[in-house]
């Protein structure tokens, strides 16, 4: 396989799409760390993206293709990846229909939150803010998958919309929001999901799948499972709530975002632990920050240019030109004593590509 010759294909095939090669990755993402890929394309809509992969399927099946939205929870190697990255920058937003009744959506399962803080003055107060929505009309909204959280909760509000600003201060996309199933304050993204529209690799054709089937849990969905599904969009259910209180809401949670999750970083590293475990060891509470602040004493522990942040410890920063060595030394130590301690695997809630 030639890189370079590929590129020149694609591009003749494509020529409104900008293909890049050996383009350098850390500028993509909220890490700041990344290597060269080979293939660099970046697409605009989602028919852009659409048409590419149907046609790099067929033409190159063998080509290793990855897709990024805005990267926010992604290390990757400082070898870079082989193959193809396509940076997904598809961002339309549509209003479906409007006041819709309770008994026009799908039930929606609960999830064990996880979320909990014994000091909510140094870290991130939940019950302060919030509120419920449920009693107010409700609306279809449809989020192409490239669409950066900041951008569609600023749409939603100017079109008097409400529901995601538990969200506020992820600056991931939706594709990857829907794929991890994000969580923002007490509530989980799938709690408005009603359904998710991907394009099927191996078929080349469009599925829809509504919420119910695509096993949501913490940090879960189907789609970790199944890689040949690339989300398109997600319609959500939202509401015709009070737009103001939730700009302030969001505003709020920002502000206190602000002072203990810092950048450059990947976001929260671990994932926190469940109620077994909890229970089982006698911790306070689920939060794998404070366990390596106030247990293990790691706060502030440096390998090379970075560091397990000194605002929350359950962030691994870039401090000074980090490599994804060191980043992935300061994980390593972690998990080590937490296995150490406890015999407990801790999870990864950010995600690892390429060669460390």
């Amino acid at each position: 396989m030639n890189p370079s010759k590929i590129a020149q294909e694609l591009q003749k095939k494509f020529p409104r799409l900008s293909i890049k090669t050996n383009e350098i990755l850390a500028p993509y993402t909220t890490f700041k760390i990344g290597g060269p890929v080979e293939i660099f394309i970046t697409t605009e809509s989602s028919n852009q993206l659409k048409n590419l992969l149907v046609f790099i399927k067929t033409s190159y099946p063998r080509l290793p293709i990855t897709i990024l939205g805005n990267a926010s929870n992604l290390l990757i190697a400082d070898s870079g990846l082989k193959g193809l990255v396509i940076k997904n920058n598809s961002q339309n937003i549509k209003i479906l229909s409007l006041n819709l009744k309770t008994d026009q959506l799908s039930p929606k399962k609960t999830i064990s939150n996880r979320r909990t803080e014994l000091d909510p003055e140094k870290y991130l107060d939940f019950s302060s803010l919030n509120y419920d929505e449920s009693t107010k009309p409700q609306v279809l909204v449809e989020i192409e998958s490239g669409a950066p959280l900041p951008y569609a909760l600023a749409y939603l509000f100017k079109n008097k919309i409400t529901g995601l600003q538990w969200f506020a201060g992820i600056p991931g996309t939706f594709g990857g929001a829907t794929w991890y199933n994000i969580h923002g304050g007490t509530y989980h993204l799938s709690d408005f999901i009603k359904e998710v529209t991907t394009l099927n690799l191996k078929t080349g054709k469009e599925e829809l799948f509504q919420a119910k089937d695509l096993d949501f849990s913490y940090d879960y969905s189907v789609f970790q499972k199944k890689p040949h599904l690339v989300i398109l969009s997600t319609t959500l259910s939202l509401y015709r709530g009070d737009t103001e209180k939730a700009r302030i809401t969001a505003q709020k949670w920002i502000n206190q975002k602000a002072k203990c999750q810092p950048l450059p970083s990947a976001g929260s590293v671990f994932q926190n632990l469940d109620s077994v475990l909890v229970k089982k060891h006698g911790f306070k509470n689920p939060s794998v920050g404070w366990i390596i602040d106030q247990l293990l004493n790691l706060k502030g522990k440096t390998i090379g240019g970075a560091q397990i942040s000194p605002l929350h410890a359950n962030f691994i920063v870039n401090q000074k030109n980090a490599t994804a060595k060191d980043v992935l030394s300061l994980i390593e130590l972690i998990k080590k004593e937490f296995k150490k301690r406890w015999n407990i695997d801790l999870k990864l809630e950010i995600k690892i590509l390429g060669n460390i």
